[in-house]
Order: structure tokens, then sequence, then C-alpha cells
């Protein structure tokens, strides 16, 4: 039993091993450098509203509310904060720029990972969520650590350039404050909103760009201040008021024409469903990952939808995850990926084969939902097995020629382009001979 100085049991032990062991097991921290930092810093420290079991589960703690119930500010959840430091690949000595101090415990992992000759400079635009995360790290002793109350955006040139940047907030786009103040061989770790679909992406700098070196799925509480890019939220209802207000809420995170009445009302309409015939085992999330990115980065009007865990278990609405998942809409009609299981378990395992479909509502529904099963069946023969996603940061006003044909997504200061390359063969490819709705 791991007990204090005074000889006390410490209750915190067993669940900070925990953490770790879990964390390792499933591989999402990768490196002896992250695991000791992580085991190094007292997490509950960090969110004392919570007992000590839920300080190292691996679920986020919301810490700031707007009056409304909106979350303002979290503790990501250790799983996310452990895949973003192993993106980021921190070594001693290090200068280190976090976008997004929150409650301060990634800037505390970090200060570990850089140790005592590297320094850590963090920016929190709240600056009651500034002064809160100071005091905890001086309280534990992270003296190389800075925290500064300002927009993130700017960076912060004082203390630049940085061998790294980690961004720990949801970033619609990358300021260009961010790449310059990198230096020549630094890295730049992102939660970038994509459409749809947001991805911790891992860039360098490339010939006439910045280039992906690795991207994870991931969800963060959206940027504050100038920089922030709010998505709209539609509500969707249905005609016998089935659905409460909030239960289902097309995300749109870009300026497209849409008719918002049309689309809140879409679910009054018939259901149109197209099955694709292509195989999904329910063990398999990465191939999930690859296949919703890969729609995401192919198909106009891609958006998200977001539903309550109630509606999900009643089956009114058959998203992919049990917490929605990825829509396309057009100005009236909406569609979204669903799927369902075809088969028993696989050799006495948990495993077990699912279909993926579409349902799609509105007066193109029909349209919109053989649009969508024509690109899963395009991801499933030309790009499961033998692709993988590039995405590059070019400067805003690049022309169209030097960007390949990618699918170019345009933020206020940069064209983030999504291009497939080929990739060594790592998923199976799994079809049944059903084609049809």
């Amino acid at each position: 039993m791991n007990a204090t100085a005074t000889g006390v049991a410490d209750p915190t032990h067993g669940p900070r091993e925990g953490m770790i062991e879990a964390l390792r097991r499933y591989e999402v921290i990768r490196s002896d450098a992250v695991e000791a930092a992580m085991r190094a810093v007292p997490r509950h420290l960090f969110v004392p509203e919570v007992p000590a079991d839920q300080a190292y589960a691996n679920v986020p703690v919301i810490t700031k509310r707007h009056p409304d119930g909106e979350p303002l500010s979290s503790a990501s959840e250790p799983g996310i904060i452990a895949t973003l430091l192993e993106q980021l690949d921190v070594a001693p000595g290090q200068r280190v720029l976090e976008i997004g101090t929150g409650i301060g415990y990634n800037a505390a992992v970090l200060s570990h990972l850089v140790g005592p000759d590297g320094e850590v400079t963090t920016i929190e635009y709240d600056a009651e969520i500034a002064e809160r995360a100071r005091e905890t790290l001086a309280t534990t002793g992270h003296d190389n650590v800075r925290v500064v109350h300002g927009d993130g955006a700017l960076g912060h040139t004082q203390r630049a350039p940085y061998d790294r940047v980690i961004v720990s907030t949801g970033a619609w786009d990358v300021p260009p404050a961010w790449l310059d103040q990198l230096t020549p061989k630094g890295r730049l770790v992102v939660p970038l909103r994509l459409p749809a679909w947001s991805q911790s992406v891992a860039f360098e700098r490339a010939e006439d760009c910045w280039a992906s070196l690795s991207r994870r799925t991931c969800g963060f509480i959206p940027m504050d201040g100038p920089a922030g890019n709010p998505a709209r939220n539609i509500p969707l209802v249905d005609d016998e008021g089935v659905l409460a207000d909030g239960d289902v809420v097309l995300r749109i995170d870009d300026d497209r024409k849409v008719d918002a009445a049309a689309l809140a009302h879409a679910f009054t309409r018939p259901r149109q469903e197209v099955w694709t015939g292509v195989m999904m085992d329910n063990l398999e999330p990465q191939a999930y990952d690859h296949m919703l990115l890969r729609l995401a980065t192919s198909l106009d009007g891609a958006c998200k939808l977001n539903v309550s865990g109630d509606v999900f278990d009643r089956r009114l609405v058959v998203t992919v995850f049990r917490w929605g998942g990825l829509a396309v809409c057009e100005e009236d009609s909406l569609a979204y990926v669903t799927s369902r299981r075809t088969g028993d378990l696989i050799d006495g395992t948990e495993r077990s084969w699912f279909e993926l479909g579409v349902f799609a509502h509105g007066p193109q529904a029909a349209d919109l939902a053989d649009r969508v099963a024509g690109q899963i069946r395009d991801w499933n023969h030309n790009h499961r097995a033998n692709s993988e996603p590039r995405i590059e940061i070019h400067p805003i006003g690049t022309p169209d020629a030097r960007l390949r044909d990618a699918y170019v997504v345009d933020k206020r200061h940069t064209r983030v382009a999504v291009s497939w390359v080929d990739a060594a063969p790592t998923r199976p490819v799994h079809s049944s001979s059903a084609q049809g709705s």
C-alpha cells in the first residue's frame, strides 16, 4: 500500500495507478516519458470538486458553466491529454507554448516532460480560470510554468520561439501566430475542426505548407475569443412531439446557406433508407473513424448530428454512435450514417458484424441518401485498406492549383487541404452482395 510521508495511506494512489495502467493497456500512453509525467502529477488537486476516483477516471470534468448550463471549461479526460502529448513528442529542455490553460493539469504534465531546463508558457482567455490554474500550479510546485491571461490566438511573443505549440481547446482555424512563433523544426498539435469531424493533428513544416504527421479523433470545448467561430445549432422536431427541445441537434460549422426552419422540421417527412452492403466489425473503431473522416472530406454539406442518449436508446434516431454521428445536409434536407447488426457474435467473442446504411429526411432525401451511400461504398472499395488522409495548412489566398486536387476547407487565415494518399494495407475489406435500399 502506498503511504504519504506521515505514514498515512494515500487514497489517490490506487486510482492514479489504475488510470496509468488502463491508458497503457489500450496504447493511449505509448512512451515512458508521458507515463512518468502523468504518474507524477496529482490530478485530484486540479479538480477538487470531485472525489479521487472520478478525478482519475477517463472522463471529462466540467469546471465552469455558462449561466445557461453550457460548459465553458473542463478538465479533459486523461486519455485525450495523453493522446495529444504523444503526438507532441516533447523532449527535456524544450520551450512549449500551450493555448488554453483550463485547470492547468496539462501544463503540469508538460512541466515534467520539459524538465528543469525547459519551460512552459500557457495562455488562458478567461481571467478567473487563469488565476485558478496559476494558484494550483504554484501549490503543486510547477515553477517552470508561466500562466498568461490573454488571447491565445496571438500566441506569446515574449517567450518565443517555441519548440512545441499545443492547443488544448477546440480550434476552428490556425492563427498565423502559432506557426510564426515556432522554431524551424518546431511542431504544432491542434484539435482542428474539419467539417463535422474534429481531429487532433500534429503538423510540421513541409516544402510549401504545414503537413500532418499524425491525427486522432477528439473533441474539445470550442476556443473562446476573436479566433473562435461558433457553430450553428438547429434543434430538430417531429410531428408527434416525441423529440424534446435539444434531444437532436444539427450542428453546422460553416456559413453555408440553409433553410433552418425546413431542416428543423425535416424529421416530419418520411424516412428514406439505403443499405450499402458495407460491413463493419463493431470492435474496429479506427475503421469507423477512417470512414467518417473520408465522408466529411468528400461530401459537401458535412455536419454533425448530436443525439441524447435517451433518444438513441429508444431508437428514435439511429446514429452509429450513442451520442450521434456524421450527417450531411442540403438547404432543406439531411441524411445521416446508421448501421444495423447483421450477424451473431464472431467466434464466441463480443465482436459482431454491422452493415452501414443511410437514413435521410426532407424533400431531397432520396437523392441525398444515394449520394452518401455511394461515398460509403467508394470508401470501402478505394480507401478503406490502402489510403490515409494527409492534412495540410496553407495560407489563405493559396491558388487551387497548388492544392493538388485536395478537399479544401477555407478558414479565416488558412486553407486546410485534405488529400488521401497511398498507405500500406491495414484494414480488411468486408462487403455483402446487397446493394439496394
